[in-house]
């Protein structure tokens, strides 16, 4: 299912870039823009093409995609534009109930005994991407900044020759911590995130040691320690909050909600054509509901092996290899249970990796660069498909947030 998913959800945004870039010419992307509220100016890329990756990409990141859907329609309605995700189906459905309850007091009145539901959904949805928001940073953070800025300070005997990719995994470092400031908490009183302003610290103190004229390799490997004790903690502890937001959200509540409200549609002389729309929306609910609880079961199963993973890996130090044999039966047992009954190309290849990394542990006499060589591949594909398990999950949530913002704009109308 996470397969189709994938598959699906890529079809789709390769489907508007392209369909986009026949459709509209630059001066008619800066009208897009200018209709839908966005600085055009203030978007990258040069050309036909990297603009409309652009714009695409922003309207997914803002929860907006169903503005840009829709005015592609509008204006191009001979184009066969691409089906959108589940969340853009489900967010369609709130504007077609809203437009409808625009035009009928008495719908309004009868849908009203069912605005506690819908109220109760958003509050639900905001936690739980704001726990999904968070950990994505973090496993950027690991994957994209400290993982290979850590194999760079290993692998080089003099630090200052590596200077010049430090400060590009700084660089993005300090990426990360500004979004991570700019993100707002709903659950103040019940989660600290104090921990950003301490990633935050440990990202100055590093840009401070990287520069040349003050260049400490001492000080950045110091700050190196302090982000992975940060990486070491707090996806696994914002994992389990994320796993509690998840079990509470509880979309057949919300799915039952608009089975009620559409069984009162027959009362009422309405525009069909937003009935079935709205009506579609809670087919694509379901679907997209069971997809995330498939979902982040398999994202809390990496999120566990991935510690034990970081912790084999920090104390790999020379030719020390113990703890990668004290852990590794348990551990890949544990893996193993994840991709076991997947035919899909990276689980082969992990299985694949993982019988060699087993051979290498179990031979005599034991070649401990063979061992630690293997292992590293291991963990890099183990850590490649949390990655994307991870990325799944997130355009779930992305969905999530469409859905809200169109679901806030209904509430203001009930």
């Amino acid at each position: 299912m996470a397969a189709e998913d994938t598959a699906q959800t890529t079809s789709f945004f390769e489907g508007m870039r392209v369909r986009m870039q026949d459709a509209f010419n630059l001066e008619e992307l800066k009208t897009l823009c200018e209709d839908l509220t966005v600085n055009y100016e203030n978007l990258g890329g040069e050309g036909l093409n990297a603009k409309v990756r652009e714009i695409v990409g922003y309207f997914r990141r803002n929860g907006r995609l169903i503005d840009l859907v829709d005015y592609c329609r509008r204006q191009r309605p001979t184009v066969e534009w691409p089906k959108p995700p589940a969340g853009v189906q489900v967010a369609s459905a709130f504007t077609a109930l809203k437009e409808m309850l625009e035009g009928d007091v008495d719908l309004r009145d009868a849908v009203n005994r069912f605005k506690q539901s819908f109220e109760g959904a958003h509050d639900r949805i905001v936690v739980v991407n704001y726990y999904k928001t968070l950990h994505d940073r973090l496993h950027k953070l690991q994957v994209r900044c400290y993982d290979p800025l850590m194999h760079e300070i290993r692998s080089t005997a003099d630090v200052r020759e590596a200077l010049e990719s430090i400060s590009q995994y700084v660089a993005y470092f300090k990426e990360i911590v500004e979004d991570l400031k700019k993100i707002e908490s709903p659950v103040q009183k019940t989660y600290d995130s104090s921990w950003i302003i301490k990633l935050a610290q440990a990202q100055t103190r590093m840009a401070l040691s990287a520069k040349p004229e003050s260049f400490d390799p001492e000080k950045i490997k110091q700050a190196a320690r302090d982000t992975n004790n940060i990486l070491s903690v707090h996806p696994g502890k914002i994992n389990g909050r994320l796993m509690g937001a998840v079990d509470v959200l509880d979309l057949p509540i919300l799915k039952e909600a608009m089975e009620n409200v559409s069984q009162r549609f027959g009362r009422f002389n309405l525009d069909q054509d937003k009935v079935k729309e709205f009506n579609d929306g809670i087919t694509s609910l379901e679907g997209l509901g069971a997809r995330l609880l498939v979902l982040t079961k398999e994202h809390d199963l990496w999120q566990e092996a991935d510690r034990v993973l970081r912790r084999v890996d920090e104390q790999t130090v020379g030719e020390e290899i113990s703890e990668l044999e004290d852990v590794w039966p348990d551990l890949q047992s544990q893996v193993a249970n994840i991709y076991e009954n997947s035919d899909e190309e990276w689980a082969v290849l992990l299985k694949d990796q993982s019988d060699n990394l087993d051979k290498a542990l179990g031979a005599n006499p034991k070649d401990a660069k063979s061992v630690k060589d293997n292992f590293e591949k291991y963990r890099q594909q183990a850590v490649q498909r949390f990655f994307k398990v991870d990325e799944q999950v997130l355009n779930l949530c992305s969905g999530l947030v469409e859905m809200d913002n169109r679901l806030t704009l209904l509430l203001e109308k009930m």
